[in-house]
C-alpha cells in the first residue's frame, strides 16, 4: 500500500482547459501595481472535479504502464520516503500480517480480521457500553456478537430484538466457477416500539443485497451462505404461500374515515387554482392560458379566435390584473366600498395610509399620482403575496438582501409591516442561503 503525495497536483491541466483556472496575483505584495495573470496548470485542491480527473488519471496510468509499474515505482523511491517498519519479502519467506485502516491483512491466505482486546471496564451499563464503543469494526465482521451486548439495552421479544444485512461479491469466471467475498455487514437494534418480523425484514432490505432478520446461522463469514456457491437454479426459494389476513394483523393498515364539509360553496375558482402553483410567473401564465381558452370558446362561434401558441406579454398582464383584483376582493372587500364612495379608511392598518382606487380598480398607496408611480397595496398574510416576494427575491434583486429586496418590492407593492414575510422568505431561499454563506 502506498500513498501519492499532492496527488491533485501530479495531474497535469491539458492546455485547452486551463482559462477556466485563471486568478489574479500582485507579484511582490505591490498591490498598487496591477495584477497579474495567471493560469493553473495542474489541478486544485478543493475543486470538485479534481477528485475524479485524479482517479482517473491514475487508473489511466496504471492500464498504460501496470506492468513495470511496480518496479519503476521501487527504484524511484527513495528508502527515507518510504513507509516506517518497510521490508523486502523473498519468496520464500512466511508472509506477515500488517494492519491496514485498523483491520488486520493477513497476506499469506489475503484474509482481513479484526483484533478485540476487552478493556476492564465495571460490570454496569455505562462499563459495557465503553466496551462496545471501544471495537473498532468498519466492515461490520463482528456485527453477529456485538449486536448481543447491544440487546442488554433493551427488553423485548428475542426473535424481534435486532435485524441484520451482510452483502457479498459473488463472481463467476469463464468455466462457471464461483466465488465469494465479504463486502460488509451491519447490524441495528430493532425499535423499542414492537415491530413484526416482515416489517423488520423490510428494514434490512434497504440494506445491501442478501440479508434477513437476525438469527442463528452457520456460516462462513468469507464464503458467506452456502447457497451461494451453487447456480442461481439450485438456491433455496421461498414456496409460502400468502394466507389471507385478518383485520388483526398487526400488519393490516387501518382505514380511515375523513368528513369533510365544504363551508364555502362560492369560493372563487381562481384561489382554488393558484394553490396549485408554487411561482407567481408560472401562475400568471395558467391564468392567461386559461382566459386565451375561454375567448377561443367565445371567438370559435363567430371566426375571430386567436391564433398562436405563445402567450403575448399582454395577456400576461392582463391575467395578472385579474389575479390581484381576486385578491382584492378576498382581502379588502369593505375599504373597496369606502373608498368607491370617496371617503377615508379610518380603521385598520390602512387608517395610517393614503390609499385611493387606481384606474385600474385596485387599491394604491401614496396619493394621486399616477398608477404607474404609486405601488398597489397587498395583504400581509396571503399565499400569494409570498409568491409575489419571492418572485421579486428571486428574478428582480438576484437573491440579494433583505433591504434591496424591500426597495424593489415598494417599486410595484405595498405590504404593511412586511419585514417579518421577508425574513420568512429570505430564510427558505436555499439560493440566497448559499451565496450569504459562500467566503
Amino acid at each position: 500500500m502506498a500513498d501519492i503525495e499532492a496527488m491533485f497536483h501530479q495531474v497535469v491541466v491539458t492546455q485547452e482547459h486551463r482559462d477556466a483556472l485563471r486568478f489574479l496575483w500582485w507579484n511582490n505584495e505591490h498591490m498598487s501595481k496591477p495584477p497579474a495573470t495567471y493560469r493553473m496548470k495542474v489541478h486544485l485542491f478543493g475543486g470538485v472535479w479534481s477528485p475524479s480527473c485524479a482517479a482517473f488519471a491514475l487508473q489511466r496510468t496504471f492500464q498504460d504502464h501496470g506492468k513495470y509499474l511496480h518496479e519503476e515505482i521501487q527504484k524511484e523511491v527513495p528508502q527515507s520516503e518510504k513507509a516506517v517498519g518497510e521490508k523486502e519479502i523473498l519468496l520464500g519467506d512466511k508472509l506477515p500480517t500488517v494492519r491496514a485502516l485498523g483491520i488486520l491483512w493477513d497476506l499469506k491466505e489475503d484474509e482481513l480480521a479484526v483484533q478485540v482486546r476487552i478493556p476492564k471496564k465495571p460490570e454496569t451499563k455505562l462499563g459495557l457500553l465503553s466496551m462496545i464503543s471501544s471495537i473498532y469494526d468498519p466492515l461490520g465482521f463482528l456485527d453477529p456478537s456485538v449486536i448481543r451486548a447491544k440487546m442488554i439495552f433493551q427488553e423485548d421479544d428475542t426473535s424481534q430484538r435486532a435485524y441484520g444485512v451482510v452483502s457479498y461479491l459473488r463472481m463467476t469466471n469463464a468455466e462457471g466457477a464461483h466465488q465469494i467475498s465479504f463486502v460488509c455487514g451491519k447490524a441495528k437494534l430493532a425499535p423499542l416500539k414492537q415491530q413484526t418480523i416482515p416489517r423488520l425484514e423490510l428494514c434490512a432490505a434497504s440494506g445491501p443485497e442478501w440479508n434477513g432478520s437476525l438469527e442463528e446461522q452457520q456460516m462462513d463469514s468469507r464464503a458467506g451462505p452456502a447457497f451461494l456457491s451453487l447456480d442461481e437454479g439450485q438456491w433455496p426459494r421461498n414456496d409460502l404461500k400468502i394466507q389471507n389476513l385478518t383485520d388483526e394483523d398487526p400488519e393490516v393498515k387501518k382505514e380511515t374515515t375523513v368528513l369533510a364539509t365544504n363551508v364555502s360553496q362560492g369560493q372563487d375558482i381562481l384561489e382554488k387554482l393558484w394553490n396549485r402553483y408554487s411561482s407567481w410567473y408560472r401562475l400568471l401564465k395558467g391564468v392567461a392560458w386559461i382566459k386565451r381558452f375561454l375567448q377561443w370558446l367565445v371567438g370559435k362561434k363567430d371566426g375571430t379566435c386567436h391564433q398562436g401558441n405563445r402567450l403575448l406579454a399582454r395577456e400576461v398582464e392582463e391575467a395578472r390584473l385579474v389575479v390581484l383584483k381576486c385578491l382584492r376582493e378576498k382581502h379588502f372587500s369593505q375599504e373597496i366600498k369606502t373608498l368607491k364612495g370617496t371617503q377615508r379608511v379610518r380603521h385598520g392598518e390602512m387608517s395610517r395610509l393614503e390609499t385611493h382606487l387606481g384606474m385600474d380598480g385596485l387599491i394604491r398607496v401614496g396619493g394621486h399620482l399616477t398608477d404607474q408611480k404609486t405601488p398597489i397595496l397587498l395583504p400581509r398574510e396571503d399565499r400569494l403575496t409570498e409568491l409575489i416576494v419571492q418572485e421579486i427575491h428571486a428574478t428582480k434583486t438576484g437573491h440579494s438582501g433583505r433591504e434591496y429586496t424591500l426597495a424593489a418590492l415598494h417599486e410595484n407593492y405595498w405590504i404593511p409591516k412586511c419585514r417579518r414575510l421577508l425574513d420568512r422568505v429570505l430564510r427558505t431561499c436555499l439560493e440566497g442561503v448559499h451565496r450569504n454563506d459562500a467566503p
